[in-house]
């Protein structure tokens, strides 16, 4: 369960796959810029545009992996809900997935236009391998990367480019 800007990632996705020989099922639910919290208050059926609600999809399959993202700076600028909303997440999916035991990841992401931004990065990176640790789930550290490649960037001379990049990276990567 995942999604970025692409409408045809699941069909790139499940393609790579197939071409590494492995048989894998992308599916991807979103509604861009929005918080963990509100995909699990979308309910447990179809969301008012129609289409599953996270929940019905963590429902609908035996699921190996599924990526919880946090969308908003929440895990920076309110922790403590961002923490709740996850475990509210992995109580969820082990409750309910047909697979209880599913491989959550949670990407850590990068301070988005923030300064100071190593100091930013630390602290989210922190906070993201406590709630790893407690919760027992996976990080996918793109923030670390994305902290690389900002420094061989000049530290924000080509923030933009950067960010571009890194983003391109972290979704097909």
């Amino acid at each position: 369960l995942i999604h970025y800007e692409s409408e045809c990632q699941d069909e790139m996705f499940n393609s790579m796959a197939e071409a590494m020989g492995k048989n894998a099922n992308w599916t991807a639910h979103t509604n861009l810029g929005k918080s963990l919290e509100y995909h699990y208050n979308e309910g447990e059926g179809l969301t008012e545009a129609g289409v599953p609600g996270a929940k019905m999809m963590v429902k609908s399959e035996a699921w190996t992996h599924i990526i919880l993202q946090e969308q908003t700076a929440k895990p920076r600028t309110k922790f403590e809900e961002y923490r709740q909303s996850v475990i509210k997440w992995v109580e969820y999916i082990r409750e309910n997935c047909p697979n209880p035991n599913a491989i959550i990841i949670l990407p850590v992401n990068w301070a988005y236009n923030t300064d100071p931004f190593e100091e930013f990065n630390a602290a989210m990176l922190t906070n993201y391998r406590a709630l790893a640790q407690e919760l027992g789930v996976t990080l996918c550290p793109v923030g670390v990367a994305y902290e690389k490649a900002y420094e061989k960037y000049e530290k924000g001379k080509k923030k933009s480019a950067c960010h571009s990049a890194c983003r391109r990276c972290y979704d097909i990567g």
